[in-house]
C-alpha cells in the first residue's frame, strides 16, 4: 500500500465494518505513523480494539482521540464502555455525562433555545426541547409524547444523574 494516510484509513474502515477487526487495527496503525496527530483515527483505533476485547487500549486510543478533539461524542461513549468493562464505573458515568452535556450542547444551538428549556423523557431518555414544560420538539425520542408524560431537566434532576446508562441509547455506538 502507498504511504497516502487516508487510504490506510479508508480500507481500515472498510475492513472493520465487515467485522475484520485485527486487520482494521492493522491498517489505522499504519495511517498514524503517517499522521500520529489525527483525532479521528486515534477513535477509531480505539473502537476496533474495544471489539477486540482489548479495553484498557482502547481508553488510551480514546484519550488521544479526546485530547485532541473533546467534543468526539463517539469517542466519549465508546471510552465510557471500555470503563465499564474494565469496572471502572464512575469514570464510566463522567464519560455518559459527557456526552449528555455535548449533546445537549448541539441541541440547543441547532435550535436556537437554552440548554434549561431541553428536557429528558423519563419514559425512554428522548430529548425534547420544550417551554414551560409544554411538549416541544423531539429530536431523539423513540415513541410519541402524550399529555401527562414525565419530562425531567437533566441539568437539574435527580433520576437524570442516577440513570445515565438507562437514558442512552447504546445500539447506535457498538
Amino acid at each position: 500500500m502507498t504511504q497516502d494516510k487516508d487510504a490506510w484509513y479508508k480500507k481500515g474502515l472498510n475492513l472493520a465494518d465487515e467485522g475484520k477487526h485485527q486487520e482494521a487495527l492493522i491498517c489505522f496503525e499504519e495511517a498514524l505513523l503517517l499522521d500520529p496527530k489525527d483525532a479521528v483515527i486515534w477513535g477509531r483505533r480505539g473502537a476496533v480494539l474495544y471489539h477486540l476485547g482489548r479495553y484498557e487500549s482502547a481508553i488510551n486510543s480514546f484519550n488521544k482521540a479526546l485530547a485532541k478533539n473533546t467534543k468526539d461524542i463517539v469517542s466519549w461513549r465508546l471510552k465510557g464502555f471500555a470503563l465499564e468493562k474494565v469496572g471502572r464505573k464512575e469514570e464510566a458515568k463522567k464519560c455518559f455525562e459527557k456526552v449528555r452535556e455535548i449533546q445537549l450542547e448541539e441541541i440547543a444551538r441547532e435550535h436556537s433555545t437554552k440548554t434549561s428549556n431541553i428536557y429528558t423523557c423519563a419514559r425512554c431518555g428522548g430529548m425534547y426541547i420544550c417551554e414551560n414544560k409544554s411538549i416541544g420538539l423531539r429530536p431523539a425520542c423513540y415513541h410519541k409524547v402524550k399529555e401527562g408524560d414525565e419530562l425531567l431537566n437533566p441539568f437539574y434532576s435527580q433520576y437524570y444523574s442516577n440513570s445515565i446508562d438507562e437514558i442512552l441509547d447504546t445500539d447506535h455506538y457498538e
